[in-house]
């Protein structure tokens, strides 16, 4: 039985994790405590790779890149691990393996299966029942203790962060973003003025790491790609913070309870004014430390960041205070409350509609629920358990909104329901690897596999799939020129029936929901759907954003950052960043969508297009 399910009101911020723009908050009441479960492991070694994955050995001398454990991917083990633990995340999947797939309820039995991809030659290995040994779990706790002490002696052996290595980092900085960076050239930030004014703020003190995180985070959200960011960053904001949660409505922006059990004030349930200054004032100093992408994604990360009310305090002169005031309003006028700030949590907004169920709703329409892009199996083969049920329904909506993201498989499963029998393949996305001084030549399958995007050379293609990518290479004008020489061959991305043999072609109506909160994986699904026959979006812009991020630190102090590593195009030569997938019917949520789930004014805009 669980023992770790705990009822909090707070958790993550706005940094996102392997592939999306926000933290996924889905198992924020869970921890893990590392004790009262088997110590067992089906890996003898275990390691981080390159590209921000995990490599694992299941016997003395093969290394493997680990796809999936349990019908879990990779990047959703990564994400919902570091979420629970944070940066202890490797920590507890090498040694507490049976306690994290219990928390994230997979719990295992003496063997679990594997889902891996050979280093050598890419091809992937399903390995059913592979056993859980102690012994492997205690070969991979000596090797996190070995570890740990290295570390240690270098963290022991790396000086105090001096200005002259504060200063280096920053030029270490400005050198992995010509050299890595995808999206350096696409908005023309200055980024040599941007480094100059860092180290100019530098230079006033003795510079904490602290310090350089700070003027390090400013710079790459200049760039405005969610991919590109600061490990960590959410710890840069100073303790307090709101006591209540802020949000957008088509009435206006309404400030609601942590636990949506209602508004801050029923009577008053908009937003006027915080410490005596107009709620524009507060959004517009968040605005400005926020990623510089899309309007909705800065939107978007401007409203989620009132929660950091120190921060803002700060920016805007204010005076810290213990208690916070805000003036409110609703029908009947305008009155003010005084409440007090939440000193060291910040409250979370959660998975909202928080029902994952798929179900038929009245009028006889079919309802999917995605809220993750995930590979795990089991969530797969409930969506085609779910399409099967929905096979005599008048109508289907699918909703993907505050899907920050993950992996591409669910599109992969699900497209294929939307195409006719003989349909030709479709090119849903293309893109180009940013080449590097590591990047060495291509290997036959590409530089993006694990995005199932591949060169139009590549062997695997059928003679269908290479007719369809000859088709979209054709048509295909990028809106953004590419730096002559820094980027690989086109690589495509593409679907068609194979990928889900058993789906059957669902001819119905379709409406997908979406908003802000959909990034990333997210954003490739709804361009993939975006014009294609029968499909209507229903919501707001998603948020924008396709980029392959890997790891790099910065040698001086440390600091983790994520770089993106592709240029993204959907095929008709839009990019993804700074723009989005727009929905054909613009609908904001109500007031009351915030906190009943009954009420829900996307959706019976989504049914009315059905009905």
């Amino acid at each position: 039985m669980l023992t770790r399910i705990l009822l909090l009101a707070l958790s993550l911020t706005t940094a996102g994790e392997v592939s999306a723009q926000q933290p996924r908050d889905a198992d924020a009441g869970k921890r893990i405590v590392g004790r009262g479960y088997d110590k067992l492991s089906p890996f003898r070694a275990m390691r981080q790779s390159a590209s921000g994955g995990l490599e694992v050995q299941i016997d003395d001398a093969t290394w493997y890149g680990l796809e999936s454990i349990e019908g879990i991917d990779t990047p959703s083990l990564i994400r919902r691990t570091r979420g629970l633990c944070g940066n202890k995340w490797f920590e507890r999947i090498t040694e507490d393996l049976v306690e994290v797939l219990t928390v994230l309820e997979k719990a295992p039995g003496e063997s679990v299966d594997l889902q891996v991809r050979r280093l050598d030659d890419g091809k992937l290995v399903e390995l059913a029942d592979t056993l859980m040994t102690r012994d492997n779990r205690q070969r991979l706790l000596r090797a996190n203790r070995s570890n740990d002490r290295r570390d240690d002696d270098r963290e022991r052996r790396r000086p105090e962060l001096t200005k002259r290595g504060a200063i280096a980092d920053l030029g270490e900085l400005q050198g992995l973003l010509d050299e890595h960076f995808s999206y350096r050239d696409l908005n023309g930030v200055d980024l040599p003025k941007l480094i100059a004014g860092a180290t100019k703020t530098l230079e006033k003190g003795a510079p904490r790491k602290f310090d350089l995180a700070r003027e390090v985070d400013s710079i790459l959200r200049a760039f405005g790609d969610g991919h590109t960011r600061l490990r960590g960053a959410s710890s840069l904001n100073r303790n307090g913070f709101l006591p209540f949660l802020v949000d957008k409505t088509n009435a206006g922006y309404v400030a609601f309870r942590a636990d949506r059990s209602g508004f801050v004030d029923d009577e008053h349930p908009f937003l006027v004014s915080i410490d005596g200054k107009p709620l524009e004032a507060w959004l517009e100093a968040s605005r400005a430390r926020a990623t510089q992408g899309s309007p909705q994604t800065i939107e978007y990360q401007a409203i989620r960041g009132l929660r950091f009310l120190a921060e803002l305090r700060d920016a805007l002169g204010i005076a810290q205070s213990a208690k916070v005031t805000v003036r409110l309003r609703g029908e009947s006028g305008e009155t003010e409350s005084t409440h007090r700030i939440a000193p060291r949590r910040r409250p979370i907004y959660g998975d909202w509609p928080r029902d994952k169920s798929h179900r038929t709703l009245d009028g006889n329409i079919g309802y999917l629920r995605v809220p993750e892009m995930t590979s795990d199996e089991n969530v797969l083969r409930e969506l085609d358990d779910a399409m099967d049920g929905f096979r005599k329904t008048k109508g289907l909506i699918i909703d993907v909104r505050g899907n920050g993201g993950g992996t591409r498989a669910i599109l992969r499963r699900l497209f294929p329901y939307f195409m006719k029998k003989n349909e030709a393949p479709h090119v849903a996305n293309i893109a180009a690897y940013r080449l590097a001084p590591d990047s060495g030549p291509m290997p036959e399958r590409g530089y993006l596999d694990n995005r199932w995007l591949y060169p139009a050379s590549w062997s695997g293609w059928t003679k269908a799939q290479r007719r369809s990518i000859q088709k979209a290479k054709k048509r295909f004008r990028p809106k953004w020129k590419l730096p002559k020489g820094k980027f690989s061959d086109w690589h495509y991305f593409v679907l068609d029936r194979s990928a889900n043999a058993d789906a059957y072609h669902y001819d119905k109506p379709v409406v997908i929901l979406l908003d802000r909160g959909c990034f990333s994986a997210t954003d490739i699904f709804l361009s993939a759907f975006k014009g294609w026959r029968g499909v209507t979006m229903v919501g707001t812009p998603s948020g924008g954003g396709s980029g392959r991020s890997r790891g790099h630190r910065l040698p001086n102090s440390g600091l983790e950052l994520r770089i993106s590593s592709m240029a993204s195009f959907r095929p008709n030569g839009l990019l993804y960043e700074r723009r989005g997938v727009h929905p054909d019917l613009l609908v904001e949520r109500a007031p009351a969508d915030l906190i009943d789930e009954s009420s829900d004014n996307q959706l019976q805009a989504a049914l009315g297009r059905l009905r």
